[in-house]
């Protein structure tokens, strides 16, 4: 419990470098529970899911609500999983929106 505060420093700071990805229009966060959401899209496209699903080509299972992309980790998270998690999530977004 003592690292988590660094824990939530280090996700904090690898969301905000989705930032620079067009479709990524707000980030919320509550300590290491993220919502990254993408759009402005028709809910028709299910293009939340369809990310989802090329995230999971790199190593990360995540899940949607609509165009919102959810990160939840455990606790035992250890900064080179965040790190591998939110590269799988850029890797997605590029493939499913640009």
């Amino acid at each position: 419990m003592e690292r988590l505060p660094a824990k939530v420093a280090l996700f904090t700071d690898l969301l905000k470098s989705l930032h620079d990805l067009p479709p990524v229009i707000e980030i919320r966060q509550c300590g290491l529970i993220a919502g990254i959401e993408i759009g402005p899209y028709s809910s028709d496209e299910l293009r939340g899911a369809k990310t989802c699903l090329a995230a999971r080509k790199h190593g990360l299972l995540t899940r949607p609500v609509v165009d919102t992309l959810v990160l939840m980790p455990p606790l035992s998270v250890t900064d080179d999983e965040m790190i591998r998690m939110v590269q799988a999530l850029r890797l997605g977004i590029e493939e499913v929106c640009l």
